[in-house]
C-alpha cells in the first residue's frame, strides 16, 4: 500500500511540475507527453489518496500526535490532485451546477500558478518518504 502511494505521488508530482521539468531537461518532454492523457485519472487517485491520508492524520490527532511532514504531504497531495483532476471533476461532478463550476474554476485559477512548485514539492516529499522507509 505504501508503494502505491509513492508511485502515485511521484507521477502526480511529475505531471504537475511538467512545465518546470521540461525547462531544465528538454529530453524529458516526450516522456511527460506520454503521461498527459492520464492526468485526470492520476489526479483523481492522488486526490483520493490525499483525502485518505487526511483521515489518517485526523485519527492520529486523537492520540495527540501531529506528524508535520506527512501533514504537509497530504495537503500537497490534495491540492495537486485537485489541480490535475479538475477537468475530469468538472465534467463528472461540477457540470450539473453552474455555481459549483464557477466556484471550482475560481479555486483552480487561484492555485494554478503554483502547480509547478507544488509538483516539485510533492516530488521532494515523496523522496523524503522513500528515505524514511529505509
Amino acid at each position: 500500500m505504501v508503494y502505491a502511494g509513492i508511485i502515485i505521488s511521484l507521477l502526480g508530482g511529475i505531471m504537475a511540475a511538467a512545465s518546470l521539468i521540461v525547462q531544465f531537461k528538454t529530453d524529458a518532454k516526450a516522456t511527460i507527453e506520454k503521461l498527459a492523457p492520464y492526468q485526470g485519472i492520476v489526479g483523481l487517485i492522488l486526490l483520493g489518496w490525499g483525502v485518505w491520508g487526511l483521515i489518517q492524520i485526523i485519527r492520529a490527532l486523537s492520540y495527540g500526535v501531529l506528524p508535520l511532514v506527512p501533514t504537509i504531504a497530504v495537503a500537497v497531495q490534495i491540492i495537486v490532485g485537485f489541480l490535475l483532476s479538475f477537468g475530469l471533476l468538472s465534467q463528472l461532478l461540477l457540470s450539473k451546477s453552474e455555481e459549483a463550476q464557477q466556484k471550482g474554476e475560481s479555486i483552480r485559477a487561484k492555485l494554478a500558478p503554483f502547480q509547478g512548485i507544488l509538483g516539485l514539492a510533492l516530488i521532494g516529499l515523496t523522496l523524503w518518504s522513500i528515505i524514511q522507509l529505509f
